[in-house]
């Protein structure tokens, strides 16, 4: 009983880890880039805090056809089947992005009522709108890393989207900075960085998933476990 316990302790520690890890890089990553509008001043901010509060929003989609993903591609991946693995990925990545596209086009045609929420001011407004068509693409853009990572995940790969996270968020944090304040592009150019981190990002996580092959068989990976 207690090798079972000790072996089952070790592949919790090796998978966890890491992913916890992964996110708290994450959120460290985001406070500099928050700091980062906030050097912009308090007007940027605020349009920042308005924005923010529909982006979650735009997200849903891609946050609920991940977690599907991650059940479907283990699960292909445990039937010894890689290739339908592989197929239920290409799956995710083209349903989330089509269904961020509708949430994208109905939150936009949306967004001067939703926004007039929180101000009346023209100007606020133009500029906060303009902001989440930039959002908008970003969460486009974010779908295919998403699904790459979770199937990857999924299969026990969990150390590449580990080493990503690193490259990608220096990329997120000095695009940046590049763009929105030595280029003088304010929150457009803040969220250029986004859009730098999830094209390189995503681009690196597809092409380890591509090249992914099954090294053990799944069945004498949870005999192991066992």
């Amino acid at each position: 009983l207690l090798p079972r316990i000790a072996c089952f302790s070790k592949r919790i520690l090796r998978y966890g880890v890491m992913g916890g890890a992964e996110s708290i890089v994450y959120v460290l990553a985001q406070t500099a880039v928050v700091a980062l509008v906030g050097l912009l001043g308090e007007r940027p901010t605020l349009i920042r805090a308005y924005v923010c509060s529909i982006t979650p929003y735009l997200m849903l989609c891609s946050t609920a056809v991940s977690t599907a993903a991650f059940y479907l591609v283990g699960k292909r991946y445990g039937e010894g089947d890689p290739a339908g693995a592989k197929a239920a990925c290409r799956l995710a990545i083209r349903d989330s992005i089509l269904a961020t596209v509708f949430f994208c086009i109905v939150f936009l045609a949306l967004a001067r009522p939703i926004l007039r929420l929180y101000t009346a001011d023209e100007s606020l407004l133009r500029d906060s709108i303009r902001l989440l068509y930039v959002c908008a693409i970003t969460e486009v853009l974010h779908c295919p890393i998403v699904m790459y990572v979770v199937s990857l995940k999924a299969v026990g790969r969990v150390a590449p989207p580990f080493i990503a996270i690193f490259p990608g968020m220096a990329l997120n944090i000095v695009g940046s900075y590049v763009f929105g304040m030595v280029l003088g592009w304010g929150l457009i150019g803040i969220w250029m960085g986004f859009i730098l981190d999830y094209i390189v990002r995503g681009a690196a996580m597809g092409a380890v998933w591509r090249r992914w092959r099954p090294e053990t068989a799944p069945s004498a990976q949870r005999s192991d476990a066992l």
